[in-house]
């Protein structure tokens, strides 16, 4: 019957330690990396058989009591972690215990099971305090596995794993996409699988993104998609972006400013450190004679922004999200406008600059830009 290696008596492993001292000093950090025709760290835990470095061969399973089940603590998750995977790279020996110099080393072979643990720098990466419980036989606040806790006799496929240690998607500030290729394409493929798994959980965020990583496409940073991956104009991510910012017959296309204050990169505040959803912040034509605007997030509309009412009573702007066609041209202003606008439709009559005798817009540069352009008939035209 197998025999659990924390159970094994103190003597035991003193005896071990008194066998080992006859033994040639073999010095495991000379073998660390390289191939060898004989491994004699393997004669006490591992395989030589195994195929891999020497150290990957001298780890479990076969713990010291010759077990190979993972339910013993001197197997494991060890190969789970000394063998890559499609999501990671091999986890060096020396990130959890101390590699003695020799056999007789101080700490390998001189005290009771289970073997030390002393976790290295990756665990400890982002100012993380990682520690090892062996009476759960659990890491704590690894950076290896963030917030989670994984059960080191209780093994998972990295399949299984997957969104364990963050979420998947991490939850905000973080873009709520779990398209992780947007803005780790060194790591991560478009299909979902790493394109290299070396590079992932190595103690190095690798973050190669630009605006339309997270929403937008390579042709317009501003949705659809939002961040979400939604292209729906009744998501609220989505809405009326592109009905703003494309150029129209009527005007030219809003500027994101506009709405949003526009970052210079990704981290700066109020970017991504806010939610529900991105702040609106309105500037430009929208506060353009004084206005003071506001946004209804509950009620999906704009209120007493200039652009969609020159004329302070105007009627609220159009739900964000409604997917009625394009605004009429008494959209926004009345055609024609109330008094004491005079009752002519003919705007070209008083805005010759703007518009034509017939009501078509000649400069799209000076038609919703804040500025009412007006140059009255003389008396006589």
């Amino acid at each position: 019957m197998p025999t659990d290696p924390c159970c094994l008596p103190h003597p035991q492993r003193l005896a071990l330690a008194a066998l080992l001292a006859l033994a040639p000093a073999w010095g495991c950090t000379n073998w660390r990396g390289e191939a060898a025709d004989t491994n004699p760290c393997a004669s006490c835990h591992g395989s030589e058989a195994r195929p891999g470095t020497t150290l990957q061969q001298a780890a479990p399973p076969r713990d010291l009591a010759g077990n190979t089940e993972v339910v013993f603590p001197g197997v494991g998750a060890h190969e789970q972690h000394l063998v890559g995977a499609p999501t990671h790279a091999p986890v060096r020996c020396d990130e959890c215990h101390a590699l003695p110099a020799t056999d007789d080393a101080p700490g390998h072979a001189d005290s009771a099971l289970p073997a030390e643990v002393a976790l290295g720098p990756l665990a400890g990466r982002g100012g993380r305090s990682p520690r090892y419980n062996p009476a759960r036989r659990t890491c704590t606040d690894t950076y290896c596995h963030l917030g989670a806790e994984p059960a080191w006799t209780r093994p998972r496929s990295s399949a299984q794993a997957c969104g364990s240690c963050h979420g998947l998607p991490p939850p905000p500030p973080h873009a709520a996409s779990d398209q992780c290729y947007r803005c780790h394409g060194n790591v991560a493929a478009a299909d979902g699988t790493f394109a290299r798994p070396e590079w992932h959980a190595d103690g190095v965020l690798d973050v190669a993104f630009t605006c339309h990583s997270c929403h937008g496409t390579e042709k317009s940073p501003a949705p659809p998609p939002d961040t979400t991956g939604s292209l729906a104009r009744a998501s609220l991510g989505v809405g009326a972006h592109e009905a703003h910012l494309r150029e129209s017959a009527r005007s030219l296309g809003v500027p994101c400013e506009t709405c949003h204050a526009v970052p210079s990169e990704a981290a700066e505040a109020g970017h991504l450190d806010t939610t529900p959803g991105a702040e609106v912040i309105f500037s430009g034509v929208a506060v353009a004679q004084g206005r003071d605007p506001s946004w209804d997030r509950e009620a999906r509309r704009c209120n007493q922004v200039w652009c969609h009412g020159p004329e302070p009573a105007a009627a609220p702007s159009p739900e964000w999200t409604s997917t009625d066609g394009p605004l009429s041209c008494g959209g926004c202003h009345g055609y024609p406008p109330p008094p004491p606008h005079p009752p002519i439709a003919a705007c070209g009559t008083c805005h010759p600059a703007v518009a034509d005798g017939k009501g078509k817009i000649r400069s799209r540069a000076l038609h919703i830009d804040g500025i009412v352009q007006i140059d009255l008939p003389k008396p006589g035209d």
